[in-house]
């Protein structure tokens, strides 16, 4: 987990694998920015302490990944926005495909509208049972 811009931006370039002669330190701070800006202005709030809560920094991550490859024109996005990624998504690679439904997976979790990881229903009130009688033929 990254606890500031730093360390965020050292686990993007790990996964993308962009080394500074593909992205300048520059530029991926300016990403890293940007990400922080749609996530905090989509969400609708700039009280988010993004390096605090878990989803809230998983999101910020897997968004500053899109933004990069949006950047080095890996992914088409004509502009750097969350509603543009959902509307592109079906264009996504497998692997960028992934990485939308994290962030995405995240982003819900923030508010406490998903939970992330496996969840089980139970529904004790449901009672099922099945009465074959009327269509048996004696079998």
């Amino acid at each position: 987990m990254a606890v500031d811009d730093n360390t965020l931006k050292a686990e993007v370039r790990a996964l993308t694998d962009y080394g500074v002669t593909i992205i300048s330190d520059d530029d991926l701070q300016e990403v890293v920015d940007l990400s922080k800006r749609e996530l905090l202005a989509d969400i609708g709030t700039q009280e988010v302490d993004l390096y605090d809560d878990l989803n809230a920094e998983r999101a910020l991550f897997w968004l500053s990944c899109i933004f990069l490859k949006v950047k080095s024109g890996e992914i088409y996005a004509p502009s750097f926005s969350i509603s543009e990624l959902s509307v592109r998504q079906s264009n996504f690679t497998e692997r960028h495909g992934i990485w939308m439904d994290n962030f995405r997976k995240h982003y819900r979790a923030m508010d406490g509208g998903a939970p992330v990881g496996h969840t089980k229903s139970n529904r004790p009130d449901r009672a099922y049972g099945f009465d074959n009688s009327a269509t048996s033929n004696g079998l």
